[in-house]
C-alpha cells in the first residue's frame, strides 16, 4: 500500500496551505487504514467523498490566493487542479459503479501519488511569487 504520511518536505511554510495538505494527507491515511481491514464500500466511498470535499476546499483557497496576488501561472495551476478533480470524480463514480474495475489501493496510490507531486512540483512553482507578494503588502 502507498503510504501517506506527511512530513516536512511537504511544508510550503504558508500556515493554512500547509494545514490543507495536511489533512489531505490525513485523509489518505484513513482510506488506508480502511483499506487495511477491508471496510465496506460504503466506507471506502465516504472517506472518497470526504477528500474530493476537501481537495475542492483547497483548491479554491489556494487559487483566491493566487490571484489575488496576480500569480502569473494561476491559470495552469488551476488547470492541474481540474484535471485531478475530473480523475478523481472519474474514479470514485468507477468505484461505485464498478467496484472491481478499480482497486482501492489504486485509488489510494493515484490520491498519494498525485498529492505529493502536485506539493513538490508544481505547488513549490508558486511560492517565490508569494514570498514576495507578502513582503510587498503594506
Amino acid at each position: 500500500m502507498n503510504e501517506a504520511t506527511w512530513d516536512d518536505r511537504y511544508r510550503l511554510g504558508i500556515a493554512a496551505i500547509d494545514r490543507q495538505h495536511r489533512q489531505l494527507f490525513d485523509l489518505i491515511a484513513d482510506l488506508n487504514g480502511l483499506i487495511a481491514v477491508h471496510a465496506g464500500a460504503g466506507e471506502i466511498q465516504a472517506v472518497l467523498q470526504r477528500f474530493q470535499r476537501w481537495a475542492e476546499m483547497h483548491f479554491a483557497a489556494e487559487e483566491t490566493l493566487l490571484s489575488v496576488t496576480g500569480y502569473p501561472g494561476h491559470d495552469s495551476h488551476g488547470e492541474e487542479h481540474a484535471r485531478f478533480l475530473a480523475t478523481l470524480e472519474r474514479n470514485i463514480k468507477l468505484i461505485a459503479s464498478r467496484p472491481l474495475a478499480i482497486t482501492q489501493t489504486d485509488i489510494s496510490a493515484l490520491l498519494t501519488d498525485w498529492l505529493r507531486a502536485h506539493i513538490l512540483k508544481n505547488d513549490r512553482e508558486y511560492l517565490p511569487h508569494l514570498r514576495a507578494s507578502i513582503r510587498d503588502l503594506p
